[in-house]
């Protein structure tokens, strides 16, 4: 945000600091720490003319009275007239009693020139013994008006009390004061402080504080500066002085580099205020990006979840899934084994029409209703031999039997439950000894093929059911086995 401004006011800084001191009038500054000697001799010199100082009528030792009579007189007795010989001549170049010449000026500054100011003001010289008792400063001007032969000079008998002074005789030379480049040295700063800035991020912050700090001592010593520059230039130009040409540079740079200062401190602290803000509405930021990855991570955790419940909605979840798993297991279960001890009234049915494996409506043999609970082969032996005996029928052996059991056929401990009901169905009706073999012959027959097929119908699902069927035959056929021994 500041480095194309800071680039443009310091540019303007760096120009009005060469304007300043490139176009000032050459100058020369002494300070005056005590009284000057009684014989001392002050003489300015250009080459072309020489002017001695008149010091005036001090009568204290203070540094200050010495100074203010040396500029009074200087500017009242030398600078008025010539400057408002100089501005004659320019109105009138045609008359010969107007010569234009270079002349001296002095001013000064602290109380020495507020002193110079109130007694050009109202004319009073009141305790001047008090002003600037311990040092005084004399800032001596050349206004150049025609060119010299010879360098600015100001030479002395006697340099008692004049700081930083020559040996006697030696001159002191006119120059140009190196404080007017002071808004261009801000500028440089300013400037370099910028390129720092962008060179290393990290530091951005504290430079530019750097930067606004410089910034803001220049505008304080500028803005302090320019009131009594113009002060100064008016109480040159006006009466009783009346030095119509005295500069009015000094002032005009003052006021020209505290605004551009002035505005590159108030950019200064837009972005800061600007930044603050930045950084105040981050964690905001953060906060409502950290909010939506949150949302965006619900969301797919939903359709996750919508993927494993299926595209209806129905939650598939393991351990759903796992309940369904049992209740079907449950259910298949459910079929082979029986309710309690006893069995139910339709499954002999069942087993039958399962053992025939029959799907077209072949015959099926109907076991008999209301089984028992539990068969006790005794009782069974007991009640088979006694209607045995009653009847007078023998069973046959089970060596006359005709050779039935072939490849596909169930072995002898695996006979089919049908033909196990038909033999207790048979002892209980008494039927007699041909009549039942030719049944069971032809029972035999026929019955076998149909077990193989429901066999390998319900391979799986009704292995349960077959071992059931297995154990109540096996001790049918004990029971009805030994009732035949006994009836032979």
């Amino acid at each position: 945000m500041l480095k194309i401004p800071t680039f443009v006011l310091g540019a303007l800084l760096i120009i009005t600091g060469l304007v300043g001191y490139l176009f000032q009038d050459s100058n020369l500054s002494i300070n005056i720490v005590g009284p000057l000697a009684d014989d001392a001799v002050f003489t300015l010199s250009d080459g072309n003319q020489t002017h001695t100082l008149d010091r005036g009528f001090a009568s204290s030792n203070a540094a200050g009275e010495h100074a203010f009579w040396v500029i009074e007189r200087l500017n009242q007795n030398h600078a008025k007239d010539r400057s408002q010989g100089n501005y004659a001549a320019g109105e009138r170049p045609d008359n010969p009693n107007y010569k234009v010449q270079s002349f001296w000026y002095a001013s000064s500054t602290g109380e020495t020139l507020s002193a110079l100011m109130k007694n050009a003001e109202t004319g009073e010289l009141n305790a001047l013994e008090t002003v600037d008792s311990k040092k005084a400063k004399v800032r001596f001007i050349y206004n150049k008006a025609v060119e010299g032969t010879g360098p600015v000079t100001l030479t002395s008998t006697n340099w008692t009390n004049v700081e930083g002074a020559p040996g006697a005789g030696e001159p002191l030379t006119f120059g140009k004061s190196l404080t007017a480049l002071i808004p261009a040295m801000i500028a440089l700063v300013l400037i370099a402080c910028v390129l720092a800035a962008e060179a290393k991020p990290a530091l951005h912050k504290h430079v530019m504080h750097l930067a606004a700090t410089v910034g803001l001592l220049g505008l304080v010593m500028s803005g302090k500066k320019v009131l009594p520059a113009v002060s100064e230039m008016n109480w040159l130009k006006n009466d009783p002085n009346g030095i119509i040409h005295a500069s009015s540079l000094k002032p005009a740079v003052m006021f020209f580099s505290a605004g551009l200062l002035l505005i590159f401190v108030a950019l200064c602290v837009l972005s800061f205020v600007k930044a603050r803000k930045e950084m105040a509405a981050r964690p905001k930021q953060k906060k409502e990006e950290k909010k939506k990855e949150d949302d965006f991570k619900d969301d797919d955790d939903d359709d996750f979840e919508d993927a494993k419940n299926g595209k209806d909605g129905k939650d598939s979840s393991p351990e759903k899934g796992k309940d369904d798993s049992d209740d079907k297991k449950k259910d298949t279960k459910s079929h082979t084994k029986p309710v309690g001890s006893a069995p139910k009234a339709e499954e002999g049915k069942l087993k039958n029409s399962k053992s025939s494996g029959s799907t077209f409506g072949e015959k099926k043999k109907v076991a008999p209703l209301g089984k028992p609970k539990s068969i006790d082969p005794e009782k069974a032996m007991r009640s088979k031999s006694s209607t045995s005996e009653s009847d007078g029928a023998s069973k046959p052996s089970e060596k006359t039997k005709p050779f039935e059991h072939r490849s596909g056929e169930p072995k002898g401990d695996e006979k089919p439950k049908s033909e196990k009901s038909a033999g207790n169905e048979d002892s209980k009706h008494q039927k007699s000894d041909k009549v039942s073999s030719t049944e069971r012959d032809m029972e035999k027959k026929s019955e076998p093929t149909e077990s193989v097929d429901s066999k390998s119908d319900l391979a799986s699902g009704d292995e349960g059911k077959t071992d059931i069927g297995k154990s109540e035959g096996d001790q049918q056929k004990e029971s009805s086995e030994s009732s035949e021994k006994k009836d032979d």
